[in-house]
């Protein structure tokens, strides 16, 4: 049995992890849950646990779970404080990791898992447009602009290579000017700074929400037909994105049903009844796995709803880790119960 614990940091991190290949990561983790979720294979996952301080704009969330043929466990502690950055001139959200073997529980290594956290939930968005998105689909629009819509923005050109208009809009001024000014320079493109949320999203073929409001900025009566809605900032009670009545006239996708009942964006119109669970489709896992048809025709409205998976973390990490072992990446700490 080794006796040391592995630290990863998340520059290390960054280094060992491929757009790509987590966009792999991810399209296996949905296959793998869609398995765990018939029963084909033996899964554990915590109840989503998310919850806020007394500090505004704060709340806390945590993940674990197992999940075969995955032979570790991962367990994933997230911190978002959205004003840190205005207040303290520091990063809003930290996440740190930790990886487990599976037959003995012995700790594997300590991530911080920031990195992972955000790739991952990139890698899984442009996942969820690949199977759901209108083949032709050209103009892709990003409400909310902080980081992991640039990730987002990445893993689509790497899918994605028919984009002909990019659009962002963000409550914050200056947060969409950074997208637009860092994203154009890194990637050599041209995105369209919106004034507000309608001009962003109309005629929109994908719109990519990640914020972490608490009140409806994506309007039904803006949408067109064919429009895919990737909502993956609603991760959490309270939080919602999407106006309730677009939910009529969807086809709406889950990621987990048990999951986006007590915090996904349809969590506020199940409380208050106007949806229903034989309203929600499906859970993306049966669609990767072909069980499910995902998109039937062009004019379709579609939302995937998503609040993160633990799957997606006990893929990505275990990855990472076995990574990090072959190139020998990271900090070798002593193992305290040894």
């Amino acid at each position: 049995m080794d006796k040391k614990i592995l630290y990863l940091t998340r520059t290390e991190i960054e280094s060992l992890l491929e757009i790509k290949e987590v966009l792999e990561y991810a399209e296996e983790a949905y296959k793998l849950f869609g398995e765990s979720q018939r029963g084909n294979a033996h899964a554990s996952f915590a109840p989503l646990v998310a919850y806020h301080t007394r500090i505004p704009n704060s709340d806390i969330d945590y993940r674990s779970g197992t999940m075969d043929p995955i032979p570790t466990i991962m367990s994933t502690q997230g911190y978002g404080y959205g004003d840190n950055l205005k207040k303290h001139g520091i990063p809003n959200v930290y996440a740190i990791g930790l990886l487990a073997d599976l037959e003995t529980g012995v700790p594997l290594a300590i991530m911080d898992a920031y990195y992972i956290s955000f790739i991952r939930t990139a890698a899984a968005e442009v996942v969820a447009s690949k199977y759901l998105a209108k083949k032709d689909a050209e103009i892709i629009t990003f409400i909310g602009c902080g980081g992991l819509a640039k990730l987002t923005l990445k893993c689509h050109l790497a899918h994605f290579k028919n984009v002909k208009e990019i659009r962002c809009w963000s409550r914050t001024e200056l947060t969409s000017k950074n997208f637009v000014d860092e994203m154009s320079k890194e990637l050599n493109i041209t995105i369209k700074k919106c004034d507000n949320a309608k001009d962003a999203t109309q005629n929109s073929d994908i719109i990519y929400c990640n914020t972490r409001s608490r009140e409806a900025i994506v309007m039904n009566d803006w949408l067109s037909n064919g429009v895919l809605i990737n909502s993956f900032g609603s991760d959490a009670s309270g939080k919602q994105e999407l106006d309730p009545t677009i939910f009529n006239r969807s086809k709406i996708i889950v990621d987990s049903l048990a999951q986006c009942k007590i915090g996904g964006d349809i969590h506020k119109s199940i409380l208050n009844g106007t949806l229903k669970d034989k309203d929600v489709y499906g859970e993306f896992g049966e669609i990767v796995n072909g069980w499910k048809q995902g998109r039937e025709n062009d004019d379709e409205i579609i939302v995937m709803d998503s609040t993160g998976v633990a799957a997606l973390d006990i893929v990505t990490s275990y990855k990472t880790y076995q990574k990090a072992q072959e190139k020998e990446i990271g900090i070798q700490l002593d193992h305290l119960s040894f």
